[in-house]
């Protein structure tokens, strides 16, 4: 009777490693696997990144919140 229950701790213990494994590489996997995507591309292509022309950006400048949205607060400011 010892033996099985021995057993099934040893079994809840292999669980709970493989899922404290399976859970660590699940959080900490796609970060490791970027950087060392991005290290091995930046030994590879380090010529065509920097024969690369800069990217010019006209983009209109930021709008205010009173500019998007001046009704709303108005009627905060009045509530407040």
């Amino acid at each position: 009777m010892s033996r099985g229950r021995s057993d099934s701790g040893i079994w809840l213990r292999w669980c709970l490693v493989l899922f404290a494994m399976v859970s660590a590489l699940g959080v900490c996997g796609p970060a490791l696997y970027w950087r060392f995507k991005k290290g091995i591309s930046l030994r590879t292509n380090s010529h065509s990144k920097l024969s690369c022309p800069p990217c010019i950006c006209d983009c209109p400048p930021p709008l205010s919140l009173f500019q998007v949205a001046p009704v709303v607060l108005v009627v905060v400011n009045i509530i407040d």
